[in-house]
């Protein structure tokens, strides 16, 4: 479903928390953009521990990465208008083979 409104950092944390309790293979997570967000707030990136291929989406938002740990089965990673340093990120994805950034 579509919103109208911006979802603050707690939020988006919180449904990547649920999404990350159901352990998908496959994680595909897109946040439209809007005219306004809620400031420069990072919303929280879980690890996804059986996940081969993540796709975030998320409209000028950026993500804290988890304190430890890898994302460590993920092959596949796409980042689409996302906020993040990828000489923080990939380190983490030991088997990754396919990186898409825009």
């Amino acid at each position: 479903s579509r919103l109208n409104r911006p979802l603050p950092a707690s939020q988006l944390s919180s449904l990547l928390r649920a999404a990350e309790e159901h352990n998908p293979e496959v994680l595909v997570f897109k946040v439209t953009g809007l005219d306004h967000y809620l400031g420069g707030v990072p919303f929280q990136l879980f690890c996804f521990a059986r996940a081969t291929s993540i796709h975030l989406r998320i409209w000028n938002r950026s993500f804290a990465l988890p304190p430890a740990g890898t994302f460590a089965r993920l092959e596949r990673l796409a980042l689409s208008l996302c906020c993040v340093d990828p000489a923080e990120f990939l380190p983490r994805c030991p088997r990754l083979r396919v990186l898409h950034m825009d």
